[in-house]
């Protein structure tokens, strides 16, 4: 509710995927995504774009291609560590290739240094295209969004479902709610 209005968000609390993978029948794989706006620098260069934090199942459920080969979550253990989307190594690395380069990132809630570690390719159909990725395992800051259920008030975490291929979308809505 904010000045007369009602606000929806799409958002919850970041313990919401391992609770339904825990107590909601013909749910395959679910993951937290939590995405920010952010200034995001490299030496004199500097951009506006998006820093996203997600939880360690994340790349589980989505086809997230890594240049080179390997997978995301290899490259996102070390603290401080992220991956960066294709485009925005162009917009902000230019033809240097960013792999080991450190950025700044700051956000509304945060800033820190954070090691480039691989370049992702994201799908065009996807409605979520950050232009870095950390875990949450690497960034503590907001550890309380992602270890404790928050009624009301600051949750900003998207949670995304894979059901299981037998699985009734009827009975999972159930249970649900």
């Amino acid at each position: 509710y904010s000045a007369g209005s009602i606000v929806l968000r799409a958002s919850t609390s970041g313990t919401l995927a391992k609770d339904i993978l825990e107590e909601v029948p013909g749910v395959a794989a679910a993951a937290g995504a939590r995405l920010i706006g952010a200034g995001i620098r490299q030496d004199d260069r500097f951009f506006r774009g998006s820093f996203s934090v997600v939880d360690e199942s994340y790349f589980d459920l989505f086809d997230i291609q890594l240049e080179g080969g390997g997978t995301p979550m290899d490259l996102l253990r070390q603290p401080q560590s992220a991956v960066v989307k294709q485009s925005a190594v162009e917009r902000l690395f230019g033809d240097e290739d960013p792999v080991g380069l450190t950025v700044f990132a700051r956000t509304q809630h945060w800033e820190g240094d954070f090691v480039v570690t691989g370049i992702i390719n994201l799908p065009e159909n996807s409605h979520f295209r950050p232009d870095f990725v950390t875990t949450h395992l690497s960034d503590k800051r907001d550890a309380r969004i992602w270890s404790e259920w928050i009624h009301g008030g600051y949750r900003r975490v998207v949670t995304f479902m894979l059901l299981d291929e037998r699985a009734d979308p009827v009975e999972v809505e159930k249970g649900l709610q």
